[in-house]
């Protein structure tokens, strides 16, 4: 049995691969990012939640947290950015996806050099 990841990566690539042109995909890729953004915005409130809600903080863990409130917002700009600037062509949504990708990368390897 495929597990979530692998789902995920098969459904993103049959949404880049079945619409005609590029301006579809470029578009169909784009509303699935939104879709994940959504929810890793989710998680990121209830892992902070948490924190919040939790009486003994572990010291090693606040900076990991903050960098996951950090990473909350750089995500919910580009999602108000992508949200309100959704009609203005492939480029525009190219370049969403291209600055999404940056955001992904950096905080993913902040994240993952405090987890050392």
């Amino acid at each position: 049995m495929p597990d979530k990841d692998e789902d995920e990566a098969a459904s993103l690539e049959e949404i880049a691969y079945s619409s005609r042109t590029y301006e579809e995909r470029l578009a169909r890729i784009e509303e699935y990012t939104e879709r994940r953004v959504g929810s890793t915005m989710a998680a990121i409130e209830s892992a902070v939640s948490a924190w919040e809600a939790a009486g003994g903080k572990p010291p090693h863990l606040a900076g990991r947290i903050n960098t996951l409130r950090q990473f909350y917002e750089a995500l919910r700009q580009w999602e108000a950015k992508s949200l309100r600037s959704r009609e203005r062509g492939a480029e525009a949504r190219k370049e969403r996806l291209m600055e999404f990708s940056k955001i992904c990368t950096m905080f993913g390897r902040r994240l993952g050099a405090e987890a050392k």
